[in-house]
């Protein structure tokens, strides 16, 4: 399990590529790509034969700010869920991300939602 708080903002899309590629870089090693020594954590043995892309299994959770593709402070015409089709990970804009799956989205947006008036502010 890897937990992550990207970059935010319309114009961060390269900043969260490149953070989320340190992270799986460095996840499990005892020394990072730029040569910092990572001293063992909560008993776990750090090792360069752990890579997160090696596992059966990864899950990356949190606050991945992935985006719209569409200028800052505009929302496309529509209903929800047509909006994936300008949805920045689903576009493929994250090459981070190839080779993970993400899990049917089925519920609308959060982000800038208005509880109690049911539009996005």
């Amino acid at each position: 399990f890897l937990n992550v708080h990207l970059a935010s903002g319309q114009s961060a899309l390269q900043e969260r590529n490149t953070n989320l590629c340190q992270v799986l870089a460095d996840a499990f090693q005892g020394t990072s790509d730029r040569g910092s020594n990572r001293p063992a954590k909560l008993g776990f043995q750090r090792r360069s034969i752990y890579m997160a892309s090696l596992h059966h299994f990864t899950v990356i959770l949190g606050d991945l700010n992935i985006r719209l593709e569409v200028p800052k402070d505009e929302w496309p015409a529509g209903s929800w869920d047509t909006w994936l089709s300008k949805d920045q990970l689903l576009l493929g804009l994250m090459p981070s991300l190839r080779g993970y799956n993400e899990g049917q989205i089925s519920f609308p947006p959060t982000y800038k939602y208005v509880r109690g008036r049911g539009d996005f502010a």
